[in-house]
């Protein structure tokens, strides 16, 4: 069976290069932390990590949350991948570490002459 009938898909004619149809995310619940947390408002890793990530995006630190090295470490411990007691110290091992970059966050917001609760 040819590439073509397998249903995968070549970009270049003649370059041998193909690969397969994959479903992606789409933006529905369950498909990432961020969006599960600030697009559909769900408990995500609980509290207070949850209130904490919330106020970060809030101060503008999305970014910075979707690039390494929190990307990977919040996509790692994502709950919804299930639950251990080894995730559950590494979650509570992020209190610490977002609440500085909150902290940071708002101080900059404050110097910058915006008004942060």
């Amino acid at each position: 069976m040819g590439a073509a009938a397998s249903g995968a898909v070549c970009p270049g004619s003649g370059t041998g290069m193909c690969w397969q149809n994959l479903a992606m995310p789409n933006g529905k619940p369950g498909d990432h932390w961020l969006t599960d947390l600030v697009h559909w408002n769900r408990a995500v890793f609980g509290e207070p990590i949850d209130g904490l990530l919330r106020q970060v995006v809030a101060l503008g630190g999305e970014r910075i949350l979707d690039s390494p090295p929190w990307q990977e470490q919040l996509w790692d411990t994502w709950p919804a991948w299930g639950r251990s007691e080894s995730k559950d110290t590494k979650i509570a091992a992020m209190i610490q570490p977002l609440t500085e970059l909150r902290d940071r966050l708002q101080s900059e917001a404050r110097e910058r002459g915006w008004e942060v609760e």
